[in-house]
């Protein structure tokens, strides 16, 4: 589950969220996109962006979706 929380966050405060919930972990990763759903699309080029730059735009088309369905009703 996304935390409304992160809509607007910066990469390095996403990236610092994570770190401090796994720590010594060098390879973090939100609980909800991860390395694997990012290379996935990095190696289709659907994206171009860095891991946590990814996780943030995954993050905000979240919350534009919910935005724009709620429009709807």
């Amino acid at each position: 589950m996304l935390e409304v929380s992160e809509c607007g966050m910066t990469v390095d405060e996403l990236k610092e969220k994570y770190n401090e919930l796994q720590p010594g972990d060098h390879w973090s990763e939100h609980p909800e996109f991860t390395h694997q759903d990012w290379a996935a699309e990095a190696s289709e080029l659907n994206t171009l962006a860095g891991y946590w730059d990814w996780c943030i735009s995954q993050i905000e088309q979240h919350f534009n979706d919910i935005e724009e369905k709620a429009k709807e009703k």
